[in-house]
């Protein structure tokens, strides 16, 4: 049996977390003034900044896991890939500059290369 993890708080880097922050703030003031003079862009600050809490919710999440349970999960998710990268080769339906690497999924297109 695996030891205990540490609750999220002492696993996170505070260092990191600083810097990240540091460089989302910069990002909003870039943007924002890149887009200060056209009207009809006023919403681009306040999309990236949403953008950026859905991102630190999604860093809190994954700190709180266990990441060791996601080892088995590594064989699966390559054959996973595997046989999508398998699936472009044989059905592969939009081309780019002469390659062929999105598959076709009704909804949406794939591409598993990337």
């Amino acid at each position: 049996m695996p030891p205990a993890l540490p609750p999220p708080s002492r696993r996170l880097d505070r260092t990191l977390i600083v810097l990240a922050l540091g460089l989302c703030a910069v990002s909003l003031v870039l943007i924002a003034s890149a887009t200060a003079a056209d009207p009809g862009s006023h919403h681009l600050p306040l999309r990236q900044g949403l953008w950026i809490l859905l991102g630190l919710g999604a860093m809190l999440l994954a700190a709180g896991l266990d990441h060791h349970g996601l080892v088995a999960l590594g064989y699966w998710a390559y054959a996973v890939v595997a046989g999508l990268l398998l699936l472009v080769l044989l059905t592969g339906k939009r081309s780019s500059h002469g390659a062929t690497s999105w598959l076709d999924l009704r909804l949406f297109y794939l591409q598993p290369a990337e």
